[in-house]
């Protein structure tokens, strides 16, 4: 039976699995899930962390107050037969990539609280071949979700660069190419790895090669104030703080987190493990992924422990939130392939308060 675009669509129910908890049933989902930034003035607090693969089959639930976990897999075939790099867009919600049973894609909206899924932008009625939303269509290398304060979606598509999705509307647009920007100017983009957002008029795009661009939402210009030779590491991987301090990491055979100051163009190792580690707490091994939630929380997952850990701003050091020693549940994700690490929304938070564990 065919149903109308936003119509919601509830997954299997809730089922006990070796002792610990699993949403859905058949199929097991890959999801990432991003969050934006917003200044300290106001903004989100995490309770959870998100923690998966890319390009993978899983996610894992983590309470930050008590390193507690449990996995997640999601069911809606044929609309849903995989799923991917999920953003929140509220306390109780994320959107995710997913593809049908016949390899259309559409961008999706995931309730934690009640397991259902409702379709946001591209083919999300599997009857109908009319996508919902205009725009270019969806492609599978859509990466890097960031939603944004004015409720829409931002991602990476691949070789031709950034594009955005009215969250309301469904309407897709491409802001420019990393090699042949079909709107911008040079410097162009080679390889776009990762993407946050900055402010109403700009975003900030980690490159490969080249450091990472500034970009405008409204015509796709790109300028290039942070060149790789301003940092200490490659940032391949980057979040933005509350304060405008951009947190990078290799996401390889790294054990440092960085911290980038735009306004004195310093970078440092704000923690680290190795010989002679910086700030105190458990020494990283591999630092992979990190995640910030927008109040100025920083979050790092660590391939090597493996575990999840909360990392001080201005000390560097390293407190530790789950891992083999710490917290119930399956062991914390290990030996993926492309893990990723991203803070969900828990307490909302106006004027100039702060959340105090």
């Amino acid at each position: 039976m065919s149903r109308g675009h936003n119509a919601p669509v509830r997954t299997s129910a809730i089922r006990r699995r070796e002792g610990f908890t699993v949403v859905g049933a058949r199929a097991v989902f890959a999801l990432i899930l991003s969050v934006s930034l917003i200044p300290p003035s106001s903004g989100w607090a995490a309770d959870k962390l998100y923690l998966g693969e890319r390009f993978g089959q899983v996610v894992m639930e983590i309470d930050v107050r008590t390193g507690d976990r449990r996995l997640f897999e999601m069911e809606d075939y044929p609309r849903v037969l995989t799923a991917r790099n999920p953003a929140v867009d509220g306390a109780d919600s994320f959107l995710f990539l997913a593809g049908d049973a016949i390899q259309r894609l559409s961008i999706k909206r995931y309730r934690v609280s009640t397991g259902v899924v409702e379709g946001v932008s591209g083919y999300d009625n599997y009857a109908s071949m009319e996508p919902h939303g205009s725009g270019p269509d969806i492609g599978i290398t859509l990466a890097d979700m960031v939603v944004t304060p004015e409720n829409t979606l931002l991602a990476l598509q691949g070789s031709l660069g950034p594009m955005e999705i009215e969250l309301d509307s469904g309407d897709r647009r491409l802001l420019a190419g990393p090699i042949n920007p079909p709107t911008g100017h040079n410097p162009p983009m080679q390889e776009p790895l990762d993407l946050v957002w900055e402010s109403s008029e700009t975003i900030l795009v980690a490159d490969r090669f080249q450091g990472i661009f500034r970009m405008s939402r409204s015509t796709g210009d790109l300028d290039l104030p942070y060149p790789t030779g301003a940092f200490l590491s490659p940032p391949y991987n980057i979040e933005r703080l509350p304060s405008g301090q951009i947190l990078h990491c290799l996401s390889q055979e790294d054990h440092a987190l960085y911290l980038f100051d735009p306004t004195t163009g310093e970078d440092q190792v704000l923690s680290s493990g190795g010989p002679f580690p910086v700030g105190p707490g458990i020494p990283f091994v591999i630092v992979w992924d990190i995640a910030a939630d927008e109040i100025g929380h920083i979050y790092v997952y660590d391939l090597g422990i493996p575990a999840v850990f909360e990392v001080r701003a201005k000390t560097g050091e390293r407190i530790l939130i789950s891992s083999s020693e710490r917290g119930r549940g399956p062991d914390l994700l290990a030996g993926l392939s492309r893990p990723s690490l991203s803070a969900g929304r828990a307490f909302k938070l106006s004027g100039s308060g702060w959340i105090l564990r």
